[in-house]
């Protein structure tokens, strides 16, 4: 056996940081998932030794009761991602009778020697073992591709402190100027202002009732565009700032380009005076589009391109025109660097987690990102840790001349409301009931087909760490009080909940392609569908002894495939099946839709467009149900519209082919990146929403450190 201190080592030609939670295949890293990354230390600290099951079980889930199964899929998550053949193993061998062993070669950058292990030996190993299993527990929330090197900028001062989010941060040409968005006092818009860090002074530039958002200087420093949001409609605006700050609110301001209504976290890029950089959202995703201007009087729009090629997320592009892109492929998140001229791609990083914040440095080499912290990277191999928050960074800015940032960063809360109706008439707020702890962060709410049980994914924070359990809740409607189903293991990232007819079992997916299933009597999680490429089409039978789903195989073929609770077991329905998502749909069709359906949105969307005629809310359709994951119920959609920073419940009825407003649930500050959900009872009389509320964001400055 072999005594290894480092974090970082060599299996075969991978090279593994424990941790970073990273590993380097090709020249690339990649994030990996906590469990993965104790598995494998695991197998590495007993390496040339076969680990049992229960060991796995005792080590990787102390505190919660799983299946021999989550071994099973753990191990086939693990082998995937360091792409390991099953039958002809490289890295992880199969035992027979007795678990599993570590079987590739090893190499690290210390010299190692054979070491004959003694009891006292053993023990100091084995507490030295304990302390980086914590210190790995307390570093793998954090996104990080090398061990965090001793920061060079320190905190310099919080530039604001009120109500509301501060979002949207934008430093002027010369480094003088911080543009930012600022909830107003009502919290129904955003406001522009102004902080000069010359005079250390605010200027609110912008009150207008509507809601200005996203500034952005042009590149010689004259002109500030922004986007201007009402509750029909949107248009980036362009105003002079040649003059001294004091009248900026006084300025004109003049029609730039138009912009799509509700599109919500997307910023506005200028990085050479003739084109501008914005999104907008196309065919069920967001996609880049490149505005060229005309110059002649005030720089306004002459043309404008969808490049389609592009999906950002988040992206920061520089004068040389290279774009830092992120964007979801599959169930990863991708950091790219894109060259827009050449249309060339490097990938820089990939994680779980989206990435906010996403900047260039000074440099034009490296890249800042926020989310739980604050890091710059230099390169795509190291990270430099400068700040971590409480909650959470939203946004942030780099001064062009002195390399200061500033950024956003609060917390918010996600609470869950019920609402019964009796009619479909217009309700008033009087009438929602709160389902849920502000304490905690509630989403995806899932309601049973009679309407008496809501059961929900519960997120809680246990400290300033940000670990968080993750359990699901049950709320029955004649009960005060909401109690625990089941705690689920931190590597499960919830997708959807889905109900039995008879309401007594509930189906949990996650977005790795596995199902389990609780017994609201038992309450116990039981995994009973894994080890497919992907599925779809999840439906209970009506008398809810069978789950019916449509599987892919690894020859890349569906399936149709069957859960059958009694015998516990799965078995093919029917092989090859040939799956038409351009057909029209009947309304049967449309009624049996659930969020398990690949296209749910989009075939949501696309339904309401053709049979809604009012072009205000076919405007800001696209983007509210990206918002909000809808709800078909038997008689008809519930969906929620944002019009400006208002968020409003709509009905829209299969019979009468009416569609009416029911309530005004509140208001949309900014994107926190949580599921926002609303969910029904079969016959639409009792409704559960999700809502983020108390958004507090504060302006903090980091300075560079002096260099010695």
């Amino acid at each position: 056996m072999f005594i290894n201190l480092s974090n970082q080592v060599k299996l075969n030609d991978i090279e593994v940081d424990f941790a970073a939670l990273k590993l380097r295949i090709d020249k690339v890293w990649y994030g990996v998932e906590a469990k993965q990354i104790t598995l494998l230390k695991l197998l590495f600290d007993n390496y040339g030794q076969a680990i049992s099951r229960d060991k796995i079980m005792q080590e990787i889930w102390p505190d919660v009761i799983v299946s021999d199964n989550s071994v099973s899929q753990l191990i086939t998550q693990l082998r995937k991602t360091l792409q390991d053949d099953k039958g002809t193993p490289k890295f992880i061998k199969t035992v027979p009778r007795i678990g599993y062993q570590l079987i590739a070669h090893i190499s690290t950058k210390q010299k190692e020697k054979p070491a004959t292990i003694n009891k006292s030996t053993l023990a100091i190993f084995m507490s030295l073992g304990l302390f980086m299993g914590l210190a790995l527990s307390y570093f793998w929330h954090l996104l990080t591709l090398e061990t965090p090197q001793e920061s060079n900028y320190s905190y310099q001062s919080r530039l604001t402190s009120v109500p509301g989010a501060e979002v949207f941060l934008r430093y002027s040409p010369n480094g003088r100027y911080l543009a930012f968005s600022q909830t107003a006092n009502n919290r129904s818009q955003m406001d522009l202002v102004i902080y000069d860090a010359q005079s250390k002074a605010l200027h609110s530039i912008k009150s207008s009732g509507y809601s200005e958002q996203a500034p952005v200087w042009s590149p010689d420093g004259k002109w500030l565009a922004y986007y201007r949001h009402d509750p029909i409609s949107c248009t980036i605006r362009i105003m002079s700032v040649s003059n001294p700050v004091e009248t900026w609110r006084l300025s004109p301001d003049f029609h730039m380009a138009d912009c799509q209504p509700g599109f919500r976290r997307s910023k506005i890029h200028w990085p050479v005076q003739s084109t501008l950089y914005t999104s907008e959202w196309h065919d069920d995703a967001p996609k880049l589009v490149e505005i060229t201007l005309n110059l002649s009087t005030y720089p306004q729009e002459k043309d404008r391109e969808i490049l389609n090629q592009y999906q950002p997320i988040e992206m920061d592009i520089n004068a040389k025109q290279n774009m830092l892109i992120v964007q979801k492929k599959n169930q990863a998140f991708e950091l790219s660097k894109v060259d827009l001229k050449t249309h060339s791609s490097v990938l820089l990083l990939q994680s779980k987690q989206v990435f906010w914040g996403v900047n260039w440095d000074l440099a034009h080499t490296g890249f800042w990102i926020g989310n739980e912290a604050l890091r710059h990277f230099s390169n795509a191999d190291n990270m430099q840790l400068i700040h971590q928050p409480a909650g959470f960074i939203a946004d942030l800015a780099i001064n062009p001349i002195t390399g200061d940032v500033a950024h956003s960063e609060g917390m918010a809360s996600v609470n869950l409301y019920d609402l019964t109706l009796t009619d479909f008439e217009k309700q008033t707020n009087d009438n929602r009931l709160q389902l849920s702890s502000s304490a905690r962060l509630d989403v995806l709410p899932a309601i049973s087909d009679d309407g008496l049980q809501t059961a929900f994914v519960s997120y809680q924070r246990r400290g300033l760490d940000g670990f968080r359990y993750i359990e699901i809740w049950l709320k029955h409607k004649q009960k005060k009080a909401a109690t625990v189903l089941a705690n689920l293991p931190e590597n499960i990232t919830v997708s959807y909940l889905l109900w039995s007819p008879s309401g007594d079992n509930l189906l949990v997916a996650d977005t790795e392609h596995n199902i389990y299933l609780i017994n609201t009597f038992s309450r116990k999680l039981v995994p009973i569908i894994s080890g497919f490429q992907d599925l779809e089409k999840v439906q209970w039978s009506k008398d809810s002894r069978k789950v019916f789903f449509n599987a892919k195989n690894s020859n890349n073929n569906w399936q149709k495939w069957a859960y059958d609770l009694q015998l516990t077991s799965n078995y093919l329905h029917k092989e090859d099946l040939t799956l038409n998502d351009e057909k029209e749909m009947s309304l049967n069709e449309i009624k049996a839709l659930n969020p398990s359906f690949t296209h749910y949105r989009k075939i949501i969307h696309s339904y309401l467009a053709n049979n809604i005629d009012d072009f205000i809310i076919l405007d800001a359709l696209p983007s509210s149900i990206h918002l909000y994951r809808p709800a078909v119920t038997d008689i008809g959609i519930y969906y929620v519209l944002q019009q400006g920073h208002k968020l409003y419940l709509y009905f829209y009825l299969f019979e009468t082919k009416e569609n009416k407003e029911i309530s005004q649930i509140g208001f949309y500050e900014h994107d926190i990146n949580v599921p926002l959900t609303v969910s029904s009872s079969k016959d639409a009389k009792h409704v559960v929403y999700s809502r983020v509320e108390g958004v507090e964001m504060d302006i903090v400055l980091h300075t560079k450190k002096a260099e010695l």
